[in-house]
């Protein structure tokens, strides 16, 4: 996952919002990164992210029982 935030003070509030979403503190591998400017006018924060499921390793066990 890679955020861009617009405003560096913006990155706590981030960092709540995600504990909330990833409770188990599991979190993906991600990057908090300000710039300058965002895709569209009066954007404060975008995300890039991608997701797997049905992965076979939910909960810690994968395919092959490890």
């Amino acid at each position: 996952m890679t955020v861009f935030l617009k405003d560096h003070d913006d990155g706590a509030e981030f960092i709540k919002i995600r504990k909330t979403i990833f409770p188990n503190e599991n979190y993906p591998a991600s990057s908090l990164i300000t710039i300058k400017d965002l895709h569209q006018p009066g954007w404060k924060i975008e995300i890039e992210a991608f997701a797997v499921i049905g992965d076979g390793c939910s909960g810690g066990k994968c395919l092959n029982g490890k």
